[in-house]
């Protein structure tokens, strides 16, 4: 189970944009962040991990991942309990190629299109 209760963020010394969230997903359950631009979507993947990313602080509040407080740990012992971030968008792979689609078990079919090999 994951769980964030009175979480708050901030980008360095602005407002902040996480003000006392509170996230419960259960352990069979899935979890879809909503919400207009300015929501705080970002900064809550953000510090989703224990471990804040691009900038974002964790002011107050509590994360807490299979019953065991991971906010402020070590990243690498946060990242050990299981919670991580993958970050999306162009500048993950700057220059993609089909060598990216293979790696990420994605193979060329006779039609010319890609077909995953990865099965979850």
């Amino acid at each position: 189970m994951y769980g964030n209760e009175g979480l708050v963020a901030r980008y360095g010394t602005r407002e902040p944009a996480l003000r006392r969230t509170d996230l419960l997903a259960t352990e069979s359950g899935a979890v879809a962040l909503l919400g207009t631009s300015g929501a705080g979507r970002t900064p809550q993947c953000a510090v989703s991990g224990g471990h804040p990313l691009h900038g974002v602080a964790i002011g107050a509040g509590s994360i807490n991942f299979l019953g065991r407080r991971i906010d402020g740990a070590d990243p690498a012992a946060a990242l050990a309990c299981g919670p991580t971030q993958v970050p999306n968008g162009r500048h993950v792979f700057g220059d993609p190629t089909v060598d990216h689609l293979r790696r990420g078990g994605l193979t060329p079919t006779a039609s010319g299109q890609y077909e995953s090999h990865l099965r979850p």
